[in-house]
């Protein structure tokens, strides 16, 4: 079995909005090990609805420095996180689907903003963004990386508010170990 902790100092970025600083920790999963390779890759898949994703809000997430109105929260439903951990290569790549809920209040709540990524320590610049992708910073700690298109969601407001269709990046830092 796998475990992924998500840390501190995530960043998530959509369109020509600010970047948003969002501390992810206390995040994670379990995942199963799907299949071994000779090399020692592991084919790995979590369990979408055992695998959590702290909101972002006031208390998790920034923007310039300044924390999102009380109110205000994304929450993030996990679709799929599969992939493989490459031990020789030192890699981690991940497909990633979920949905982003905007809701105010718990009352009024937008459309979901549905996001398909690969999520990768390994992945080459993009040249729209400032990013540095960096491998495998200490033992177990990773950041990972991915772009991802946010289509239109049908809602006239949300769509031109974020000017959907859009490109949207994410860093994730985390912790990846074996545990069996």
């Amino acid at each position: 079995m796998i475990n992924l902790k998500s840390l501190e100092d995530c960043k998530l970025k959509i369109g020509h909005y600010p970047t948003f600083t969002y501390n992810a920790k206390g995040g994670g999963g379990n995942a199963e090990i799907v299949s071994t390779k000779k090399n020692g890759d592991q084919d790995i898949i979590f369990d979408p609805n055992k695998f959590n994703i702290p909101n972002l809000n006031f208390i998790t997430t920034s923007i310039l420095g300044i924390p999102l109105l009380p109110g205000l929260e994304i929450v993030i439903n996990t679709e799929e996180l599969s992939g493989n951990i490459s031990v020789n290569e030192n890699t981690v790549n991940l497909s990633f689907n979920a949905r982003f809920r905007l809701q105010i209040f718990n009352v009024i709540k937008a459309p979901d903003l549905i996001i398909k990524t690969f999520l990768s320590n390994k992945m080459p610049n993009n040249k729209r963004t400032s990013t540095t992708i960096q491998n495998r910073t200490r033992n177990s700690i990773y950041k990972l990386t991915g772009r991802a298109c946010v289509k239109k969601t049908g809602n006239m407001l949300l769509d031109t508010f974020l000017n959907l269709p859009t490109e949207a990046e994410a860093i994730l830092n985390c912790e990846i170990t074996q545990i069996s």
